[in-house]
């Protein structure tokens, strides 16, 4: 947020904006019939409220298709309240009608006006891809690719954290540039991958370095496959911090201090077996356990996206973020590396520029590339990499990784297969 501000705002101005954001969501039985509008609502929800949005819940209380962590719960409105109870400190769903006027009402499908909103837009989807206008279709029933619901339900989220940039334009830094990137997107529709992208049911066995943020949102989103079933292993060597809490997605309040590891190893996530290995990724300990099968990596820090790679696994992905904006890029064994596409480090210093919906917009396109290799259908070579900016979906970014002369793996990762 302060990349936009000026010194003055305070972090109790900050805050009111966020926590004073109301947000209701509106749904009906009919437009919750599938498992990818189920999906849609959940995400919504759970990343809205890691904002510290005020969400209200106004929908039937269905029997969900699938529960999966962090649900607990077998009902769609009865698990995201129990989930608010043990979400971030002060931060709660509500249920009851508003009492007054709302920031905002993000409707489902064509599920009628419900509230008196400032502002109203309704969202809907198909497998795979996302929409957002004034109006909407009906909610297909039989929807049951969760992808194009997620994609719906990131983008809602972050049409609602631009309510609380807004109420702080006084402070901009910039006040033309400010008001182009933070206006509302008055329609989207968008699609993550081609309307005939099959799913499949057993992942087979895959890596998973980095147990933070993209790795969460990854597994959130593969989890939502149903039926799903998987063999993965988890590397990671460090514990969780309140910090985490605003973007992990398979964090609660109560998991404060526990290895990240240990706690995904114990989620339920379809039929997913995560092995826990509690240490910071490195080549001797890939090699120890057979390190060679498809690989998802969720750090930020370079250097380890380099040894993952070194390793010459048979694919290789990559989630990573940068202040509002979130990237994914998928490397097929013989072509362009992760080395070549980020080919100097970066490292960070101070603070990590951290917010809800661009931790799970990069988790989500990298599942989507890990998806599409596994059914044979991957990304054209054009497409090997994904840049947006949530706030502005309406452009989105996708190009090819070309082979980089000085790539510090050497030519030994770029010989074509």
């Amino acid at each position: 947020m302060r990349d936009e501000l000026v010194a003055e705002a305070s972090d109790s101005a900050l805050l009111e904006a966020l926590t004073g954001n109301e947000i209701a969501l509106v749904a009906d039985k009919t437009n919750l019939k599938s498992h990818s509008a189920q999906v849609a609502f959940v995400t919504s929800a759970i990343v809205l409220a890691r904002s510290g949005h005020r969400v209200t819940l106004l929908a039937p209380d269905l029997e969900l298709r699938q529960s999966s962590s962090p649900l607990r719960l077998g009902t769609l409105v009865g698990a995201l309240v129990e989930l608010g109870t043990d979400l971030l400190p002060g931060v709660e769903f509500e249920t009851g009608a508003p009492k007054s006027k709302v920031d905002l009402e993000i409707r489902f499908g064509d599920t009628p006006p419900a509230v008196a909103a400032r502002s109203s837009f309704a969202v809907q989807a198909d497998a795979w891809r996302a929409r957002l206008a004034s109006r909407a279709d009906q909610w297909g029933a039989s929807i049951d690719v969760p992808f194009g619901g997620m994609a719906a339900g990131g983008a809602a989220a972050a049409e609602a954290f631009k309510i609380t940039m807004r109420r702080l334009r006084h402070f901009a830094l910039n006040p033309a540039t400010f008001d182009t990137f933070f206006a509302p997107a008055q329609t989207l529709n968008m699609a993550i991958a081609p309307p005939d992208v099959p799913l499949p049911r057993d992942l087979g066995e895959f890596e998973l370095v980095s147990g933070g943020a993209i790795g969460h949102a990854s597994l959130f989103a593969i989890s939502r496959i149903l039926n799903v079933s998987a063999h993965a292993r988890v590397f990671d060597d460090d514990r969780y911090a309140i910090s985490n809490l605003n973007r992990y997605m398979l964090t609660r309040l109560s998991d404060l201090g526990e290895w990240k590891v240990w706690h995904l190893s114990r989620q339920r996530l379809g039929r997913m077996r995560l092995e826990p290995v509690p240490e910071r990724f490195q080549s001797e300990t890939a090699l120890s356990r057979g390190f060679d099968s498809r690989v998802l990596v969720g750090a930020d820090d370079i250097p380890t996206r380099w040894e993952a790679q070194r390793r010459q696994p048979k694919w290789l992905g990559v989630g990573a973020t940068t202040h509002w904006s979130a990237m994914a890029s998928a490397h097929p064994h013989g072509g362009a590396c992760a080395a070549c596409l980020h080919p100097q480090d970066d490292p960070t210093v101070g603070p990590i520029p951290t917010v809800a919906f661009v931790s799970f917009w990069a988790g989500l396109m990298l599942a989507t590339y890990f998806v599409r290799e596994l059914v044979g259908v991957p990304a054209s070579g054009q497409e090997q990499q994904t840049f947006l900016t949530p706030f502005r979906l309406e452009r989105v970014w996708r190009s090819s990784v070309p082979h980089h002369r000085n790539c510090p793996l050497g030519p030994h990762v770029r010989r074509v297969a």
